[in-house]
């Protein structure tokens, strides 16, 4: 499913600025690359947002990132003086400077088309086993750092479960 929306603006300069933005949520065949050979592996979940911004109807740039907020922590406090002076609120990429009204359209569109762009059962469902095998993997590595923390707390050596004392190491 993919949903595609259009934002124009002015720049300061006089410039026709406009982000043409496209939201795309779908199920692809997952595969691996292995000496020449595609081995199918099975179908995963592919989100992307893409933002191709024009000025004056000449390409700028495409961008897979949302606008990013200037402040001295992001972009340096120089940079962020700077750009405040020229009422720029946030920064597409790093070349596409927007103003606070630009930004909060821009973030509103993607949470619209976001929201609105329908997901069908298949995506739903390769979505959902997907997120059990994260959670199963979290559980996992949970249970792995407890049984550690066991060890050490023991005394026993986490690589080899006795109390080598670091002697297995040594003997490599």
């Amino acid at each position: 499913m993919e949903a595609t929306r259009t934002i124009k603006w002015n720049a300061s300069n006089g410039d026709a600025r406009r982000a043409e933005i496209i939201v795309e949520k779908k199920v692809i065949d997952k595969v691996f690359y292995a000496d020449g050979y595609n081995i199918p592996a099975g179908k995963e979940t592919y989100e992307s947002i893409e933002m191709v911004v024009f000025n004056n109807d000449k390409k700028v740039d495409l961008f897979r990132n949302l606008p990013v907020v200037i402040t001295a922590q992001s972009h340096g406090e120089k940079f962020a003086k700077e750009m405040i002076a020229k009422n720029a609120y946030s920064i597409i990429g790093n070349k596409v400077a927007i103003n606070k009204e630009i930004h909060d359209q821009i973030v509103t569109a993607i949470s619209e088309m976001e929201a609105s762009t329908s997901e069908d059962e298949e995506f739903l469902e390769v979505k959902k086993l997907e997120q059990e095998k994260e959670n199963r993997a979290i559980e996992e590595a949970e249970k792995e750092h407890k049984e550690y923390k066991r060890l050490i707390k023991s005394g026993l050596c986490p690589k080899c479960g006795t109390w080598c004392y670091g002697d297995c190491d040594a003997n490599r």
